[in-house]
């Protein structure tokens, strides 16, 4: 057993775990509450993916936003010429 838990895969390792625990089913059936179950494991796990993917898209939303204010700062952007003058109040 220790062989084949090194050698097989986890999906293969937990089939076998099934097919052990669960012999009477024929194959390609699972109880319904292991199919609730894995339904709602998988929801919760799309939410956490998702919500990583936001806080990353958000940190690096605020990361060039920043840079872009940086280097405006650094290399004195002025506006344009019809600009100053409604800034001015012209």
């Amino acid at each position: 057993m220790k062989e084949f838990l090194q050698m097989a895969s986890h999906g293969q390792v937990m089939l076998s775990m099934f097919k052990e625990n669960f012999p009477s089913l024929p194959d390609g059936t699972i109880p319904a509450r292991v199919g609730v179950l894995t339904d709602g494991v998988l929801k919760g796990m799309l939410v956490t993916r998702l919500r990583s993917a936001l806080a990353v898209l958000l940190a690096v939303g605020l990361a060039v936003a920043g840079a872009g204010a940086a280097l405006q700062r650094a290399f004195g952007f002025e506006p344009p010429p019809a600009q100053k003058r409604e800034q001015a109040g012209t």
